[in-house]
């Protein structure tokens, strides 16, 4: 089992209005050195726009390295980083709002 674990929960809203999914979620980086979260902030979705995103994300804050092309659980897969995401599907666009605010609670309860 590896020390390095990524585990990404999102919560996911289709509005049947516009036709379109939204998503937020936090992701976990675990390591033996650190632990850190990220927020992935209420946007559109697209396919697997939160692995997208989540990918974007750690690349853009020099957490990994992962190659362009690759999904996020294949760089793990390759890297013998455990890799998890748990995805609530058809929650309410408040759920997926208050993933937001309780991240920012966190924070603020932290400082």
């Amino acid at each position: 089992m590896s020390s390095n674990r990524i585990t990404v929960e999102c919560f996911e809203h289709y509005d049947d209005v516009d036709g379109a999914s939204y998503f937020a979620g936090t992701i976990l980086v675990e390591s033996k050195t650190f632990k850190r979260e990220f927020l992935m902030p209420y946007q559109r979705a697209k396919g697997i726009g939160y692995e997208t995103e989540a990918k974007r994300m750690l690349n853009q804050a020099n957490v990994l390295d992962a190659k362009h092309g690759c999904t996020l659980g294949k760089f793990c897969m390759d890297n013998d980083i455990e890799y998890s995401a748990n995805i609530e599907m058809d929650c309410t666009l408040e759920e997926v709002r208050q993933v937001s605010k309780d991240y920012n609670k966190r924070l603020d309860k932290n400082r």
